[in-house]
């Protein structure tokens, strides 16, 4: 066993040119069940974040558009009232 791939690793190219000088052996990356796509777990989650971070600001604002509303409308309904007693 004096080599990896004699010891049942797979190849990661020590003798290609300017080996040391590439990118890092291993790389953290998930592949997607039944397709040849590899994705990286930070950057989804970074995605995903932000993605759940604008659905509760969107969903902030129509909250506070529709108490908006509604206690415009309650408003209207007493002054109605008040109007229609008042005559």
């Amino acid at each position: 066993m004096s080599w990896p791939i004699q010891s049942g690793h797979p190849c990661i190219g020590c003798a290609a040119p300017n080996f040391w000088d590439e990118a890092p052996f291993y790389a953290r990356v998930v592949q997607l069940p039944g397709t040849q796509t590899t994705i990286n777990p930070e950057r989804v989650g970074a995605v995903m974040t932000g993605a759940v971070a604008a659905g509760i600001a969107v969903h902030a604002a129509a909250t506070v558009i529709t108490k908006g509303r509604i206690t415009k409308k309650k408003t209207d309904v007493k002054a109605q009232e008040d109007i229609e007693i008042g005559q």
